[in-house]
């Protein structure tokens, strides 16, 4: 049965079911459980999950820094090899920064003004923050940004960084993303 959208409680965001899709699935893709799922959705049969239906997942804190690697996308040309790298520190009393790193073209080769990096909760969120790049001094093709006063709660496992150009301003992730990777694989 088709149930109207809803907002997510705190520390949680929203998923909509894909075909193929099991609580299990769901699981091991946000890094989550079965049974976490389950506790925040109230769900009467977690056996049966319809195409589009709503789910509330349950984010994962970051509880230690880490660092990730930004993977190219693979429909972007460049006349240099694409790559990011991107580190969460996490202070004693639990404030957070992300710094990021990347070697891209000048926007000028790709037909943009700007590049910026996004930082969202979650991959089916636009919500999040963003920061422009700033080209590294002496270094012609290395471009960075430090994202300060991070709250623990709104960033954890299930967050995603993007790194877009764009040719003016644009809602998240950006014009055209260029590096994507996922705090699920920070290490």
């Amino acid at each position: 049965s088709y149930r109207q959208p809803f907002i997510c409680p705190e520390g949680a965001f929203s998923y909509y079911v894909r075909p193929g899709d099991t609580l299990y699935k769901i699981a091991l893709k946000f890094n989550t459980t079965v049974p976490n799922i389950i506790a925040v959705n109230n769900l009467p049969n977690p056996n049966m999950l319809y195409v589009n239906q709503q789910l509330c997942i349950p984010k994962v804190p970051l509880t230690t820094p880490c660092s990730l690697m930004l993977m190219a996308r693979t429909d972007v040309t460049s006349s240099i090899r694409l790559s990011g790298n991107g580190v969460m520190h996490i202070g004693p009393a639990g404030e957070s920064a992300f710094s990021v790193v990347a070697t891209l073209p000048t926007p000028t080769e790709l037909n943009l003004q700007r590049y910026d990096v996004y930082l969202l909760t979650s991959p089916t969120s636009s919500g999040g923050v963003s920061k422009q790049l700033q080209p590294v001094p002496n270094n012609t093709n290395l471009w960075a940004a430090r994202i300060d006063g991070l709250e623990p709660y709104n960033i954890s496992r299930n967050s995603v960084v993007y790194i877009s150009g764009s040719s003016s301003q644009f809602p998240p992730p950006g014009e055209r993303i260029l590096l994507e990777g996922s705090m699920q694989n920070c290490k």
